[in-house]
This record gives structure tokens, sequence and C-alpha cells, in this order.
């Protein structure tokens, strides 16, 4: 009988520790595999006058671009309209 509860305690023993180094090693595996903090920093509030100035070369395209064009035949005398985006 004694000889049963020694075997016993000895794979419980077994099962305990495998589970501890199971769970270690997942502890390790996520510890290692997290994404790392982000690191800022931080100032104090004040106005500031930003200038850039970029030199680039290359082609300037309108993103909407609108043609025009009229329902009779004639010539066009005055053209109201301004530049930019419309108030709509």
């Amino acid at each position: 009988m004694s000889k049963q509860k020694s075997l016993l305690k000895r794979k419980s023993l077994l099962i305990a520790l495998a589970g501890l180094i199971l769970t270690g090693g997942l502890l390790f595996t996520w510890l290692k595999l997290r994404e790392k903090p982000v690191e800022v920093t931080t100032e104090k509030v004040s106005i500031k006058e930003v200038v850039h100035i970029v030199t680039a070369t290359g082609k300037i395209e309108p993103e909407l671009v609108v043609a025009m064009s009229p329902d009779v035949s004639g010539e066009i005398i005055e053209l109201p309209i301004s530049d930019g985006i419309s108030g709509c």
C-alpha cells in the first residue's frame, strides 16, 4: 500500500512539475512576443510660428476637372466664376 502511495505522489509531483514548466514556457513566450510600448515625448504648450518651405519639381494637377460646354453655339462674353472650391 505504501508503495502505491509513493508512486502516486511521484506521478502527482511529475505532473505538477510538467505543468509548471509548461506555464513558465508559455509566460516567457508571451512576454517575448508582446508588442513593445511606444515611447513618446511631451512639451509644454506654446505659440510658435511654423514655416516649412518645400521645393519640388513636377506637375500640379487638379483633383477635379470640370468640362464646360454651352447648350447653344455662340460667343461667351462673361464667365462670372472664381477659382477655388465652391461653398456648396
